[in-house]
């Protein structure tokens, strides 16, 4: 999708969230996302349930919220910590005209 954007010459992008889970390659989707122009980012749902997942609101009871602790283990043994505070810092929401 990006080297399409890229090949259509797209001046800016949008980050719309859903950045981390489900899957892994974390570090180098951060190194591709900080080189573009990105005018709008957005944290999505499973940005939030990472965030959830690292101020302990899960527990161990229910397998669909360990299934989400242990990705988010994984992710977590994987990413810089510097990126967590950067997926705080996105709004849930941003407003944007577009011409």
């Amino acid at each position: 999708m990006i080297a399409d954007a890229k090949t259509q010459g797209a001046s800016e992008y949008w980050l719309m969230g859903d950045i981390f889970l489900p899957g892994s390659g974390a570090n180098d989707l951060v190194a591709l996302l900080k080189e573009l122009p990105i005018t709008a980012s957005v944290r999505g749902n499973w940005d939030d349930r990472v965030l959830e997942a690292l101020d302990g609101q899960y527990g161990l009871e229910d397998p669909q919220e360990v299934q989400l602790l242990r990705m988010t283990q994984y992710l977590m043994e994987r990413m810089d910590p510097a990126t967590i505070v950067w997926l705080r810092s996105l709004p849930l929401l941003e407003k944007k005209e577009i011409d």
